[in-house]
């Protein structure tokens, strides 16, 4: 692989865990919020894992331009065009996204927005930093039951090593990290 590629190798190294803890299905609809090299990497690998539907939510639509080219999505909602809620449920017929990864953290909206999108009984999976405290609905999570994971980084999972993982996907070209790449 690339030196580029190899500088975000860890980028793909933490999707690759979350994709450990929270495991996607050929029929799910797969919400990632936040175009960063996270949200870039981790659409990648979800669409490598096989998810259905890839979904990606953000609010310059530079950055989705970019996720639709690195094959990290398969449908874009630029957030300040359209509600991302409203968006998701649309696409979803009303149901929600399967799974939801939130890759934003900072002081964003994004865990209310992602217990809002989820379908019942789905999954969110929190890769982001937060620098103050999110607030939900609750109402809203207790009639969804969404399923929580929290994220952190990467490690091994059940004796596997997901910079390891990351590491075969990208040498055995499964995903193209070049147009993730903007700047040096």
């Amino acid at each position: 692989m690339s030196y580029d590629a190899a500088a975000i190798l860890d980028c793909y190294a933490c999707g690759a865990h979350a994709l450990n803890r929270t495991p996607v299905d050929p029929t799910d609809t797969v919400v990632v919020l936040g175009t960063g090299a996270i949200g870039f990497t981790l659409g990648q690998l979800t669409k490598t894992y096989g998810a259905g539907r890839v979904v990606m939510v953000w609010t310059r639509h530079e950055q989705l331009k970019i996720a639709m080219e690195a094959g990290a999505t398969d449908l874009v909602v630029a957030n300040p065009k359209h509600d991302p809620v409203e968006a998701v449920m649309e696409i979803t017929d009303g149901n929600g996204a399967d799974s939801v990864f939130e890759t934003v953290g900072g002081s964003a909206p994004t865990m209310s927005q992602a217990t809002d999108m989820s379908r019942n009984g789905g999954a969110i999976s929190v890769l982001g930093l937060f620098s103050e405290p999110v607030e939900i609905n609750a109402a809203i999570a207790m009639r969804k039951e969404p399923r929580i994971e929290w994220s952190n980084s990467y490690s091994s999972w059940h004796g596997f090593s997901a910079y390891r993982t990351a590491l075969n996907v990208l040498a055995n070209g499964k995903v193209n990290a070049d147009p993730i790449i903007t700047t040096h």
